[in-house]
């Protein structure tokens, strides 16, 4: 009875994607891919695609693919939105165009496994806090960043608030998510008014003045893969794979290795099979460390930013760096024997 129960449970809501492409970007690959994976391990679940007109005009040759896989539905969208906006706009009114409950999914996502047995289906409408961290925990960054987005929007910063990522979310058909979507298009409408394109701000906006709408969503649902996050403890029970785009811990936010799909399937299709392949070699800095402290620091950013985008500049800091270090090492700085032992030198 148990297993029936979950298939019925499984075909009782819809996974929801929201996609404006054109054939020079890498959206509808990355697209493919997170269907792909769904379809490997949830074959008969029902896939709604929100598309505006431009994007579906697209959706013929190779792009037709998709349609083996899911359903189109066409949003009309602002023709003088660009495909940012137009995302935006579909993603936060999506609620009006899809009948039952659903799971909202970004693109940038793989799954890992059959997701149903996650879902809390008495849930209303359910988030992942953004990257697993509450707000005081955030790297300073993230934290200015957001203040500033806040005050150009004329918010309060309320730093003991959760901040939900809306990536990936879950969705009942009640009248109390219908009108929270209406809120939240028209907070978006506002913030896009003001500059600010992302919907996130909104969401967490419209949730705080009503009062705290938003439930907790399971975080294998939304396991935020990023430079910064609190994420990597779900990884052994990982459903979807949120990995961003232009992050470089895994190699599928890459767009040269999202395109393959189109050219050398097989290498996508074993990633899919084995999501712990797409997984880069790296080094873990733990929240805390004196390492991550420093990282954290402006003297790192300063010094990052240099190398990105002034290389000669950074190579003529390294060079008096290199010569400052010889210096010391040969006084035998106590000091600086500690500070190399620290960073792994030899």
């Amino acid at each position: 009875m148990r297993a029936k129960r979950e298939r019925k449970n499984r075909l009782m809501y819809s996974i929801v994607y929201a996609l404006t492409s054109n054939r020079n970007d890498h959206y509808y690959n990355q697209m493919l891919v997170s269907i792909l994976s769904l379809r490997k391990y949830m074959k008969e679940q029902p896939i709604i695609i929100l598309v505006d007109e431009k994007t579906y005009e697209t959706l013929n040759g190779e792009r037709a693919e998709i349609y083996d896989y899911a359903e189109v539905v066409k949003v009309d969208t602002p023709n003088q939105y660009s495909n940012i906006e137009k995302s935006r706009f579909i993603k936060t009114s999506a609620r009006k165009f899809i009948e039952g409950d659903y799971l909202f999914v970004d693109t940038d996502t793989l799954f890992c496994q059959d997701i149903s047995i996650y879902i809390d289906f008495s849930a209303e409408f359910a988030f992942v806090e953004d990257t697993h961290l509450s707000l005081i925990k955030k790297e300073t960054m993230d934290l200015k960043k957001l203040k500033k987005t806040f005050s150009t929007l004329g918010y309060n910063f309320y730093l003991e608030k959760k901040y939900y990522n809306s990536g990936v979310y879950w969705a009942k058909d009640t009248i109390g998510t219908r009108n929270f979507f209406e809120k939240w298009h028209n907070e978006w409408k506002r913030c896009q008014k003001k500059g600010v394109l992302v919907d996130q701000p909104s969401l967490n906006y419209v949730n705080r003045e009503i009062g705290g709408f938003i439930s907790e969503l399971n975080p294998c649902l939304n396991t935020q893969i990023s430079g910064v996050t609190g994420g990597f403890k779900y990884l052994f029970n990982v459903g979807i794979l949120h990995y961003f785009n232009g992050e470089g811990i895994v190699s599928l936010s890459n767009k040269e290795m999202i395109n393959k799909i189109q050219r050398d399937r097989e290498q996508i299709l074993d990633i899919i099979a084995n999501p712990s392949l797409c997984i880069k070699d790296g080094i873990f800095i733990s929240r805390g460390s004196v390492k991550f402290e420093f990282m954290s620091s402006e003297t790192f950013r300063l010094v990052l930013g240099l190398f990105c985008k002034s290389k000669s500049l950074f190579s003529l800091i390294n060079f008096f760096s290199k010569f400052i270090m010889a210096i010391l090492r040969k006084a035998n700085n106590r000091e600086m024997v500690y500070t190399r032992n620290i960073f792994g030198e030899d």
